[in-house]
């Protein structure tokens, strides 16, 4: 996390835009709304809009956003509602919980 930022909730003191490095690969970020949008050197794209300080938290939107990024040779075009609808199966089996009403979930250890 950037060391100088305080105001998590609503990102007013974060910069509105730039770079890190992670890991050794280059990320650049844009902080919109109350979220804030990565994508690497590679074009992998993680939009946090929900649980920013919990790095564990998926919910549809993110997930969707990084699978579109991660395969774009697939041609497939996802739906928010599609994503959540196949989230929900999962914590059905067991495999994640939720977390938050509004669809937030993490890993079950």
């Amino acid at each position: 996390m950037h060391t100088s930022v305080e105001d998590w909730d609503y990102l007013l003191d974060c910069p509105r835009s730039g770079e890190l490095q992670l890991e050794g690969e280059r990320w650049r970020f844009r902080v919109h709304g109350a979220g804030v949008k990565f994508t690497s050197a590679g074009g992998v794209l993680i939009d946090v809009h929900r649980g920013i300080t919990r790095a564990e938290l998926i919910d549809a939107w993110r997930f969707m956003q990084y699978l579109e990024s991660t395969t774009p040779e697939s041609n497939v075009h996802l739906t928010e509602a599609a994503v959540d609808a196949e989230l929900r199966k999962l914590e059905e089996t067991g495999l994640l919980k939720r977390v938050e009403n509004e669809g937030t979930y993490r890993l079950v250890a």
